[in-house]
């Protein structure tokens, strides 16, 4: 939990950066925005002080739209805005299942 609680400002970060992005489709921004709106508000799907299932849903938007940035975008697009540790994008790619199986990852994912 405290790794991903670290990792939480660099996600912001990503997900702003990549939603900012001209070359990023536009369905993927707004997949992007609906992530960062969601993290933000307290009050979304599941309330936030719900202990364990509440942040679940924050989890499960936010990695649904990393994932949807890796596959249409590219793995070298996502990771030139991460502004973490190598370590930290490793998790948050094992964490979006974005590495495919039998393949080398590029761009760090």
């Amino acid at each position: 939990m405290r790794d991903l609680a670290g990792l939480f400002p660099d996600l912001l970060r990503l997900l702003r950066g990549l939603a900012r992005e001209p070359g990023v489709p536009r369905t993927v921004r707004w997949r992007l925005l609906f992530a960062l709106a969601n993290d933000a508000q307290p009050f979304n799907l599941i309330p936030d002080f719900i202990p364990v299932v509440g942040l679940l849903d924050n989890v499960v938007v936010t990695a649904w739209a990393v994932r949807s940035a890796v596959r249409r975008s590219g793995r070298a697009t996502v990771a030139s805005y991460w502004r973490g540790s190598e370590a930290g994008f490793e998790l948050l790619c094992r964490m979006c299942r974005v590495d495919l199986p039998g393949t080398a990852p590029e761009g760090g994912c």
